[in-house]
């Protein structure tokens, strides 16, 4: 692998391209130049870097797998412009918080599996399907906010390893027995109306 100290990524650049900092060994956090729009596959997997992620909002691709294994933390906002968060983007991060935007339509497999510090998810009005093991391992959920008004459809164990038990699952109101019938929905033992006010 590189070991380097600070990366300072030029103003101009506007595309990471596919394994590009790959294993990288950085000392301090990561930001993104302005007018960053393509962060190619697996762009940044396995890379040490740390601390929150903030995305230009010009970003309008981000591949599969690109910080999985990294030690990214803190709150991770997703860009809005993105309709699909891809296999394994997120998988064994440190986040702690996930906010998707109303752009978001699809969380692909293991897009989040094996987060193990992430506690809170707010997923925006428009994802109409959230596929395998997405949230799998995801053991610290205490509270997710689903905010569609028609459950999204799940793949096989997305939610496998959470303790049902203790996590507050938060939709519209008008939506809470839609549901408490929904397979998969179903398995969570709390169940509270939305409020933009409190979680949003």
């Amino acid at each position: 692998f590189r070991k380097v100290g600070n990366v300072i990524l030029h103003s101009g650049i506007t595309r990471i391209e596919e394994n590009a900092f790959s294993c990288l060994k950085l000392n301090n956090n990561l930001i993104f130049p302005t007018n960053l729009t393509y962060i190619g596959k697996g762009a940044l997997s396995n890379a040490s870097i740390k601390g929150t992620l903030v995305f230009p909002s010009n970003v309008s691709y981000i591949g599969a797998e690109s910080f999985i294994n990294t030690n990214i933390s803190g709150l991770l906002n997703f860009p809005t412009a993105i309709p699909v968060i891809r296999s394994a983007t997120f998988q064994n991060t440190d986040i702690e918080q996930l906010f998707t935007g109303d752009g978001l339509e699809q969380i692909e497999d293991n897009a989040f599996a094996d987060c193990k510090y992430l506690t809170t998810v707010n997923i925006g009005r428009n994802v109409s399907f959230i596929d395998n093991r997405a949230f799998a391992g995801c053991n610290a959920i205490t509270l997710f906010v689903c905010q569609v008004d028609q459950p999204p459809k799940l793949g096989d164990d997305v939610f496998a390893g959470l303790d049902f038990e203790h996590v507050v699952r938060t939709v519209p109101e008008k939506s809470i027995e839609l549901y408490r019938k929904s397979a998969g929905w179903n398995m969570f033992k709390y169940i509270t109306a939305y409020n933009e006010l409190a979680v949003g």
